[in-house]
């Protein structure tokens, strides 16, 4: 009998401080959703996380260019926390997406090495232009490499805690110097601090924070990679600066063609209209 009270009281125990623990975890992750609401989750067509992106503005959603190689089905907007009961509402269709044409991404799987990469960064498209009135978006930063030396940097990203539960997680970087000169327009960063991660990866083609502006964006999902001359985690990001005009001149050429699109749409309905206008005569004769 006292052996069955002190499993009960020993289990009792493991369930408080676990309860304890998700009520401080789900605490932490709407803090950072609040803070950072422009952060998105990139679905797949069965609306499952592939990738994380940032809104920049009213239809457009920033990524890296392996995202966008993936190509999203659905971007998830303004949720801290993934499931399968995810508000429908929260969810819009991607119409189009945009991967830099100098694109390079080279890796040893087996080595967890990326050994080539240039231009990882993409753009996609949502079926209607309601973003930045659902979610502010952020101001994208024109700071180059050589401008973030040592600097502090942070990012933020979707990212599993266990097998079923996809949450928006957090990590501090510092600028370091990148060991691979073919790694073109990037910088890299080590972790500054050994929080708790799950163990797991998360933030694939997540915003990298310098202040309130987004610099870079992750070239590779956070606690992938290791540093092994310094024994410690650390990332690799293609930084903005270099690629503004080919962001502004992209969106201009959707919303372009979005509009032409329209404009086609609202022809044939009128066309359709005014063919029932020219028959209506008739039908009241009859």
């Amino acid at each position: 009998m006292v052996i069955d009270q002190r499993f009960y009281m020993l289990n009792m125990f493991f369930i408080i401080t676990n309860v304890n623990a998700i009520s401080k975890l789900l605490k932490t992750v709407e803090n950072i959703a609040e803070k950072h609401p422009y952060v998105v989750a990139l679905l797949t067509d069965t609306k499952e996380y592939s990738c994380t992106g940032s809104i920049i503005n009213s239809q457009t959603v920033l990524t890296s260019g392996n995202c966008v190689q993936i190509a999203p089905a659905f971007v998830a907007v303004g949720l801290a926390v993934l499931s399968q009961s995810m508000n429908e509402k929260n969810i819009f269709k991607v119409t189009r997406i945009a991967l830099h044409n100098d694109y390079i991404f080279e890796s040893k799987a087996t080595e967890l090495n990326i050994t080539k990469m240039h231009s990882n960064i993409g753009l996609v498209f949502t079926l209607r232009t309601v973003l930045d009135v659902f979610i502010p978006p952020v101001e994208i930063g024109n700071s180059f490499a050589s401008e973030l030396k040592e600097k502090d940097l942070v990012t933020l990203g979707f990212g599993y805690i266990n097998s079923n539960v996809i949450v928006l997680q957090k990590q501090n970087y510092q600028q370091s110097p990148c060991e691979n000169p073919k790694w073109y327009y990037c910088i890299c960063g080590i972790e500054k601090t050994s929080r708790k991660h799950y163990g797991r990866e998360f933030g694939d083609g997540a915003p990298v924070l310098f202040g309130m502006e987004i610099i870079a964006i992750t070239a590779s999902p956070c606690r992938k990679l290791s540093l092994k001359s310094r024994n410690t985690k650390y990332n690799i990001f293609t930084v903005i600066g270099p690629y503004v005009p080919w962001i502004e001149r992209t969106i201009r050429y959707a919303n372009a063609t979005y509009r032409l699109q329209s404009n086609r749409a609202i022809g044939k309905i009128l066309s359709v209209l005014s063919h029932w206008l020219l028959l209506l005569p008739l039908l009241v004769t009859i």
